[in-house]
């Protein structure tokens, strides 16, 4: 399902000299210079979720270790409070008009003098006021462009035909060979010998040069939307034109940080699938009639060993006794963590609209008549937890919150799952083939609404392979095609699995799951439940990284996310300095710190000789304490448990408790253990 959010247009008129400012909001989630701040104008009708550019660019910075803020340029300029704590701006006005081009021009230029990169996407949205008309004045222009090292002269170019590109940039062609359309021509110089331009358009009837793409000391402009992004006029599918993680990290100052990624967990990339409850009552087309519960129950969640978490729309569970024994019959199986997809599945969480029971939530039935109602964040939430919790079997309790139909929950109900410390997750409809392979179709790993975060799934579920489950019924199997992609060679998500129980109708629709399980059954992944997924996004959002010296951070706030990656670092930890680091690993040029719960202090050093660190798990850290000597350690694992020890030296003659391990490290100095399902204390002596 297409989830989109659209921006209401309202006009709001901000006068130039004198803009009303949004009041201060204290930032409750990614303080510490993770921040960046990006400005666009609700008049270009861009919207914050879906497919665009604000969400492709939000991709990017979460892959580069930044969280994004949106401001809208309708409502007045950031206050002071939010400008601040910015780590960069980045504005993606499309064209030369905003609402208080000067005042906006100035706090641009006073954000440089805060030396904050600024990055100009798309156009220069301060050269004309978009209320009244009028033309900033040069001096204010001048005054935002001097710090980026470039000047602007007012010559533009619309026609394409009087265009071409000079001087090709590797950059340029990421996704999709450089060609038409081209950006419109804005004559730009670059004025700094330091700066670096990497995107040239020349005139055909004068020659004229201009440098429409400068990274600078300042940060970076780069004119023209297209230039960004291709979008497909038939489909409006994107790709990439620029390599934005390039672009970004060198505009930014990135290189060489520590950059916090909810992707890995121990060293391997993080497994989770969740079922949303609708279609639970629906009858498969498989002999026997079953339930599509039944069908995934028996043809699925029995025969993997993988977790999945499962949810069901409360209201259908209300005086509904067979439909309840089925429930039990999943929530009681080892691998399932029960889940709730609300109590009446609104279909639009904004507008109060919901579902009737009997149908699926966005499927072949979704133009069914929805009624309006009043949502209240305590039916949908307590109510739904209270019938659910029911169901359960003892020692196992409601641990998320699926948003069904557009998963566009308003901040109330975000309020009451933060009170009721339940975490949430779903939206994000990323989905990638081989007509469409861009990172650009993948999602950003959550939203912020007000203070609170809401998590995204990682991975589109079966609507999006199956025409909105009108066939093929067997098209998810080519999510597998979007797990490749987001994994390598740059890791942007977790494998998900993610489907409705409507998808155990048809017997297509279970073999196209089976295939998926079986795929990650086969893949070194870690199996998490999807609730500590959630709460890894959560710490992602909410973390503080700060420097602590020349090549040294402190962490914190992080709760649950505790993967640092490092792109293209040749140091490792140095654990005698470190603090709350329980060990590492290497996937190419890429560099995964696993911390330890606690306080953590990271420092890196040139490679020395081999230290004795955990390499590798596919279960949660819950302990880890280390000496010269001996390492103990807790693991929680969904299934069975491994661990890799690596740096001791080969051979080394080893004792090992409370878990299955050899007796001295093998000839590349590692150890190699296996333990149960489940909580597991260790001790490694050599």
């Amino acid at each position: 399902m297409i989830r989109r959010c659209l921006l209401a247009m309202a006009t709001v008129v901000v006068a130039a000299q004198t803009p009303r400012v949004v009041a201060a909001q204290t930032p409750s989630v990614g303080a510490g210079g993770r921040d960046v701040l990006v400005v666009y104008a609700q008049a270009d009708q861009v919207t914050l979720r879906g497919q665009n550019v604000m969400t492709a660019l939000e991709t990017v910075c979460n892959h580069l270790g930044l969280t994004v803020r949106y401001h809208d340029l309708a409502g007045g300029l950031p206050s002071e409070a939010v400008s601040r704590s910015a780590r960069a701006v980045i504005s993606v006005l499309d064209g030369d008009a905003a609402p208080g081009a000067a005042a906006y021009a100035g706090w641009l230029a006073a954000c440089e003098g805060r030396h904050q990169p600024v990055v100009l996407l798309g156009g220069l949205g301060f050269l004309h006021d978009a209320q009244t008309g009028l033309a900033t004045e040069p001096s204010l222009v001048d005054a935002v462009l001097k710090p980026l090292g470039v000047r602007y002269d007012g010559t533009t170019v619309q026609d394409p035909a009087r265009l071409r590109l000079a001087t090709p940039h590797p950059a340029l062609t990421f996704e999709r060979p450089w060609s038409a359309p081209l950006p419109p021509y804005v004559r730009m110089t670059s004025t700094d010998p330091a700066n670096e331009v990497f995107l040239q358009l020349q005139r055909t009837d004068t020659g004229d040069v201009s440098d429409q793409g400068v990274i600078s000391r300042g940060g970076a402009v780069l004119l023209g939307r297209e230039s960004l992004l291709y979008t497909n006029p038939f489909s409006f599918r994107q790709r990439w034109r620029l390599d934005p993680f390039w672009l970004l990290s060198r505009a930014l100052g990135l290189a060489g940080e520590p950059r916090l990624d909810p992707t890995t967990l121990n060293g391997r990339r993080v497994f989770y699938a969740h079922i949303d409850g609708d279609g639970f009552a629906n009858r498969a087309n498989l002999p026997g009639r079953p339930l599509a519960a039944e069908s995934v129950r028996d043809s699925l969640l029995r025969r993997t060993p993988l977790p999945t978490t499962v949810s069901v729309i409360a209201n259908e569970m209300v005086g509904a006794p067979a439909l309840q024994a089925v429930a039990k019959s999943i929530f009681a199986l080892p691998n399932v963590e029960p889940a709730s997809h609300s109590y009446s599945h609104p279909h639009d969480w904004e507008t109060g609209t919901v579902t009737p029971n009997g149908h699926v939530g966005e499927g072949a039935d979704s133009d069914v008549k929805r009624a309006q109602v009043t949502l209240s964040p305590q039916h949908e939430i307590d109510d739904s937890l209270r019938v659910i919790q029911a169901l359960l079997p003892a020692g196992k309790r409601v641990a998320l919150m699926l948003w069904s139909g557009r998963t566009n929950p308003t901040e109330p109900f975000l309020a009451r799952t933060a009170a009721l410390d339940l975490p949430n997750l779903n939206g994000g409809d990323a989905v990638v083939d081989e007509r469409f392979p861009s990172y650009a179709n993948l999602a950003p790993f959550g939203r912020r609404v007000g203070p609170y975060v809401q998590p995204y799934a990682s991975m589109a579920n079966e609507n999006l392979f199956t025409n909105r489950w009108t066939g093929p019924f067997d098209g998810q199997a080519k999510a597998i095609d979007t797990f490749r992609f987001a994994g390598a060679p740059r890791r942007l998500a977790p494998v998900n699995i993610y489907y409705h129980f409507y998808a155990g109708e048809r017997m297509a629709g279970v073999k196209a799951l089976q295939t998926l399980y079986r795929w990650a059954e086969s893949q070194p992944l870690n199996p998490v439940v999807t609730s500590h997924y959630a709460r890894m996004v959560q710490g992602f959002f909410a973390a503080e990284v700060v420097a602590d010296g020349p090549a040294a951070w402190r962490i914190s706030g992080h709760g649950e996310c505790r993967s640092v990656r490092f792109d293209d670092e040749p140091r490792l930890p140095e654990l005698a300095a470190s603090q709350g680091i329980a060990g590492w690993c290497r996937e190419a040029r890429t560099l995964y710190v696993h911390l330890a719960p606690g306080p953590v202090r990271l420092v890196l050093a040139a490679a020395t000789a081999p230290v004795p660190h955990l390499e590798s798990a596919n279960g949660i850290l819950q302990a880890w304490s280390m000496d010269t000597h001996q390492v103990t350690a807790g693991f929680g694992a969904t299934v069975p448990l491994q661990v890799i020890m690596a740096g001791l030296a080969p051979g080394q003659p080893v004792a090992v408790t409370g878990i299955t391990g050899p007796k001295s490290a093998d000839a590349d100095g590692r150890l190699r253990l296996s333990g149960p399902v489940g909580d597991t204390r260790l001790a490694v002596r050599w």
